[in-house]
């Protein structure tokens, strides 16, 4: 385990502020209080986005907002305090829009109850260039304590990180032509299935897809072409004998990637795999993070390789020969947070962010060589400081 000095957290916050040409670091915190205690600036959050610049931070304390449509064309890191739920779409409007950021417009959201009844799904991310990071999110408390949904559409967009969701109530997550990491989230209960990928990117890290009704009428992933990477992950079929079904139904030529610690659970008498798929079985390198203040990063990869792990500013996705790179390539925005051998399948690096202000963004990238001295990329984190 390495974790590195106070030296190279000051380095990162100035590397943050200071050299980086986008507003990585939060300008101004903006306080949303439903109860308007002291401190406070809007009651609700659509003025607070409205009136906040690229860069700011929207903090919302404990409440429940209801709110018709949020509209995000610029870089915001927006974070609920515990207790907080806003339901969406009260009049069957768009729910919350976030759209057309460029790759110097990073935006992240966390902490949030968030979602509605009658939102399709109720997030819609679209056209983002930009690191886009949507964490610890769950439908709200609707009538009768029962959940609403909490349902992503993700369009054209380049880097999405989806951490600790919590997907129900007939909702779904749909990719379509974007690169995406999902890691830690919980997608469960849609009988018309949970997740599809249309000509994306995607890699499941530590990810659980199923059904709670035993029926289904579709399988829970379906990929339609594209490439999908599984490790640490769980995907279940319905039960029912009488809607058996697979667990990745495949509608268009597509190549699957899949690390030993995943598991599919196909329904009775299926394959785990249907469709026009190539399946590629082997050790993947992968990349998820968890905790607040210090942030453990946890490596998987192939045993003996040599790793780097490296937290730098957001930039532009690039497709390399060996992997797809969300670090900046500059080398005078980089930093080394650890390093070594991976001596099991799993390595553990923390790093403390507690002395950064709110609303930095920042990624994480492994690069690991392989015996033959041939380079392989994780698949990249996306983080923004609370």
């Amino acid at each position: 385990m390495a974790t590195p000095s106070p030296r190279s957290i000051a380095t990162l916050t100035w590397l943050a502020c200071v050299s980086y040409t986008a507003p990585a670091c939060a300008q101004t915190v903006w306080i949303v209080d439903q109860a308007n205690g002291p401190g406070t600036h809007f009651t609700s959050v659509a003025p607070a986005i409205s009136a906040a610049a690229g860069g700011d931070h929207v903090r919302i304390r404990a409440g429940s907002y209801v709110e018709n449509a949020l509209d995000v064309d610029k870089s915001l890191s927006i974070v609920g305090e515990p207790g907080v739920s806003i339901t969406l779409n009260v009049l069957g409007s768009a729910g919350l829009t976030i759209h057309d950021l460029p790759a110097s417009a990073p935006f992240a959201m966390r902490g949030l109850r968030i979602g509605g009844q009658l939102a399709g799904p109720p997030i819609l991310v679209r056209d983002c260039a930009g690191l886009i990071v949507l964490e610890d999110l769950e439908g709200p408390l609707g009538f009768g304590g029962l959940p609403e949904g909490l349902g992503l559409r993700i369009e054209r967009c380049d880097q999405v990180h989806l951490h600790e969701l919590h997907v129900r109530g007939g909702q779904t997550v749909t990719l379509t032509d974007s690169v995406g990491v999902i890691t830690d989230c919980t997608l469960e209960s849609g009988i018309a299935g949970m997740m599809l990928t249309t000509a994306s990117v995607v890699t499941l890290d530590g990810t659980v897809i199923d059904f709670a009704p035993t029926v289904g009428f579709a399988a829970p992933l379906r990929v339609d072409g594209g490439e999908l990477s599984l490790t640490r992950s769980t995907i279940a079929a319905p039960t029912s004998t009488a809607t058996p079904l697979p667990a990745i139904e495949v509608l268009a030529p597509a190549i699957i990637h899949q690390d030993p610690t995943a598991v599919l659970v196909p329904g009775p008498a299926q394959p785990a795999v249907s469709g026009p798929a190539t399946v590629v079985t082997g050790e993947l390198h992968t990349l998820t993070r968890h905790g607040q203040g210090v942030i453990d990063f946890d490596l998987h990869g192939r045993t003996g390789n040599v790793y780097v792990s490296i937290a730098t500013l957001p930039a532009p996705s690039t497709n390399l020969p060996f992997g797809r790179l969300w670090i900046d390539l500059d080398p005078a925005v980089q930093l080394p947070i650890g390093a070594g051998v991976f001596t099991t399948r799993q390595q553990t690096i923390q790093l403390d962010v507690t002395p950064l202000p709110p609303g930095v963004m920042f990624v994480v990238q492994t690069g690991a060589l392989d015996a033959s001295m041939a380079l392989h990329v994780s698949n990249g984190v996306g983080n923004v400081t609370f």
